[in-house]
């Protein structure tokens, strides 16, 4: 089940709700649970991918043939 995060125009704080992918297109109704606001924007993030790197896919993505980071090389982070 999906975790959707969502920040609160009003206060600031962060918001995680589970939810279907039904329950989200048939429309959530999300509070903050700091000050239940219903002014929240949903965040979006980088999803994390698991599975092993064979073939031109798997290209690094960094400079140093890592990921990005300084210090992260072809052997690993």
């Amino acid at each position: 089940m999906p975790i959707y995060e969502y920040t609160c125009n009003d206060c600031g704080a962060a918001t995680a709700l589970r939810a279907t992918v039904a329950e989200k297109t048939a429309g959530l109704a999300p509070l903050c649970q700091a000050c239940g606001s219903t002014a929240l924007r949903q965040q979006f993030r980088a999803a994390g991918l698991i599975g092993t790197r064979a073939g031109p896919a798997a290209a690094p993505l960094g400079a140093g043939g890592g990921c990005g980071p300084v210090g992260c090389g072809p052997a690993g982070c």
